[in-house]
């Protein structure tokens, strides 16, 4: 008997996650910790005409102070407004990803 006769072992594929897979939909994506929550909360805010009528307030305030003289902190070509412009963006784009990407989960998991 040559050892291509021999009948190899096989061992079976074990899914260790069967049970889980049915309830997968139940799970959030980010999970339901404070920090997720907040993040999606404040990234909600960011959409608000509150929100965004604030922004405009700060904003005229800030061009009205600088260009009528009563202080000098953010002159003319205001680099300090584009920072905080450019800081606020770089915060608010991965927070609204993030609410979105929630969103998505919350809807496949009530179409399923």
């Amino acid at each position: 008997m040559s050892s291509s006769d021999i009948p190899k072992k096989t061992t079976p594929v074990i899914d260790h996650l069967r049970f889980h897979r049915v309830h997968a939909h139940l799970a959030p994506t980010f999970g339901t910790d404070n920090f997720a929550l907040k993040a999606e909360a404040f990234a909600r805010f960011f959409g608000t005409p509150t929100f965004l009528g604030a922004q405009t307030l700060v904003v005229l305030v800030w061009v009205a102070l600088n260009l009528t003289g009563v202080t000098h902190f953010d002159v003319y070509p205001f680099i300090l407004l584009n920072l905080a412009f450019s800081l606020q963006s770089a915060y608010a784009a991965p927070l609204i990803l993030l609410a979105q990407t929630r969103q998505a989960a919350r809807d496949k998991a009530q179409a399923d």
